[in-house]
């Protein structure tokens, strides 16, 4: 029985702080926080989730060659830590869902205590072309080569899903993202997805000819979309944002990244995107981070593509390019029209090769003047993203209104809708929601114990005693407050020692992922 000492009078921020230890202790001791549910192990069978259950996804779960997974509007299905769905090649994936009623995955995590990186997130494996046939999806002890000959491959439907906090990375798992498309083909329908709070990466397109449309991205930890292995699809109506007000960031991420192949840059097909009305708002957009060395769109080992209608902000430089060989396709085929680019916390853009030789005297140049045809229409501008004050809010906080703000140069041009981006005069993505508060069934909880923190309080180290002394554990320390994960560590097992030195003062969630407990408990840093 747990017993705690509530203060007669509490703040708002006691109270949520209070609210968070409750659930901690709810799932520690074993209590039902919903009713019970189904749960999805090891390779599924074709059937349909329905809405009148939950499910839970536990260790990673495949849907084989010939089977079908149909998911019906407003599912919820709660990850386990370490867990993850795969859509082999010859399987299906049909998550159609409605603006009314998404289709959710999300970490099993109590409400409160969800985290970037808490599960693996989706894979799928197809059968159209990429030039790297012998690169390898890994996740735990399965692994997968992608690829084929069928451009037109389908690996089924994704309308309407939210995908909350995915990312995983840990142990061997490559291609670390929410979502994953392993050469996917164009009758694959992805469109009406959100990716919240991924640990990793939020989107992978690794070859196929997949289009997307429709997507929001929410504070993916490295890049917002990776790029690569011949993709040559198209991304439509896409706004990405990295809000510094809510959580920290990897120091080299990325809005879109864009590479060939960084084995053989000149293998085959090319990795050719066709990205049209698209925003990419920075970590600087909201705030700063210290040391950032992020790129709006990030260009190496031989990349091309068509990118229009865009506007990137709040990077430290807003384009990028790293390689003599992706500079030279400046001349060709890389195409960069009708941009708007401000507000860069470095420079404007920036090229990284060891001698600029494509098209006119140097990026900046290229980008002005459109020597080539590949850049035209390309404005600047210090207030050129000005939007709604609330996209630099906690969004659980105040929920952001997605549009132009009054004072933005763009909303003043005649041919607003070709500068603009994905955001406009009125309010768009209002389909998406921005605070994810789906819960999970007592299911997911019944492997979680309370860990023993000593000393508690403390200023310097505090020892988590994991009764569990072989292999290894999965370390996760998140900011009650925030609720910002900072600090995560693959380790060994047993008695560990977490310096917490360098914390703000106040209270934090911590936990002890073993392959059979999840441990957990409070500790207080102290002044």
């Amino acid at each position: 029985m747990l017993f705690l000492k509530v203060q007669k009078h509490l703040n708002l921020k006691v109270m949520k702080n209070f609210m968070i230890q409750l659930a901690v202790a709810l799932a520690s001791s074993g209590a039902a926080m919903a009713s019970p549910c189904d749960t999805l192990r090891d390779a599924l069978t074709t059937r349909t989730l329905t809405a009148d259950r939950s499910y839970v996804l536990e260790g990673m779960v495949k849907i084989e060659n010939g089977q079908v997974l149909t998911i019906d509007p407003n599912v919820t299905i709660c990850a386990m830590p370490g867990s993850g769905l795969v859509i082999e090649k010859g399987g299906r994936l049909y998550a159609n869902g409605t603006a009314g009623n998404m289709i959710t995955f999300t970490s099993a995590q109590p409400a409160g205590l969800k985290a970037p990186g808490d599960w693996t997130g989706i894979v799928f494996i197809g059968d159209a072309g990429n030039n790297k046939p012998a690169d390898l999806i890994q996740r735990g002890a399965l692994q997968y080569r992608y690829g084929g000959t069928d451009d037109t491959y389908s690996g089924g439907i994704m309308r309407y899903v939210s995908i909350e906090y995915a990312g995983q990375v840990t142990g061997s798992n490559t291609h670390n993202a929410a979502l994953v498309a392993g050469a996917l083909g164009s009758a694959t329908v992805m469109e009406y997805i959100q990716v919240l709070e991924s640990g990793s990466d939020g989107i992978r397109l690794l070859g196929g000819m997949n289009n997307l449309s429709h997507i929001y991205i929410q504070n993916a930890h490295k890049n917002d979309i990776s790029i690569a292995y011949g993709y040559r699809g198209a991304i439509q109506e896409l706004l990405a944002v990295k809000n510094t007000r809510m959580r920290t960031f990897d120091i080299n991420s990325a809005g879109i990244s864009v590479i060939n192949n960084e084995l053989s840059s000149t293998a085959t097909p090319h990795t050719f995107p066709l990205i049209n009305s698209f925003t990419l708002a920075g970590p600087q957009q909201c705030g700063s981070l210290p040391g950032d060395r992020s790129a709006g769109l990030f260009f190496d080992h031989n990349s091309a593509g068509t990118f229009e209608n865009g506007v990137v902000s709040g990077f430290d430089h807003n384009i990028v390019i790293q390689d003599n060989l992706s500079a030279s396709r400046t001349a060709t085929d890389l195409t960069l029209r009708y941009l708007s680019i401000g507000n860069a916390g470095t420079q404007i853009a920036d090229f990284r090769g060891s001698s600029w030789t494509p098209c006119g005297a140097d990026i900046i140049n290229w980008l002005q003047t459109d020597p080539c045809g590949t850049s035209g229409n390309i404005q600047y501008d210090a207030v050129v993203q000005d939007y709604h004050t609330t996209i630099c809010d906690d969004y659980c906080d105040n929920a952001p209104v997605f549009q132009l703000g009054q004072s933005t140069e763009i909303s003043k041009r005649e041919d607003l809708e070709q500068y603009a981006g994905a955001l406009q005069n009125i309010p768009v993505f209002t389909w998406v929601n921005t605070c994810p508060a789906a819960g999970c069934c007592a299911n997911t909880h019944r492997t979680w114990q309370s860990l023993e923190c000593y000393p508690n309080p403390a200023r310097h180290t505090v020892t988590l005693a994991v009764p569990v002394t072989a292999g290894t554990a999965h370390v996760r320390v998140i900011h009650i407050h925030t609720g910002r994960l900072v600090y995560q560590a693959e380790v060994s097992a047993g008695n560990i020692d977490l310096d917490i030195a360098h914390y703000p003062a106040g209270s934090y969630l911590v936990q002890v992922q073993t392959p059979d407990i999840i441990y957990q408990g409070i500790v207080q840093k102290s002044e």
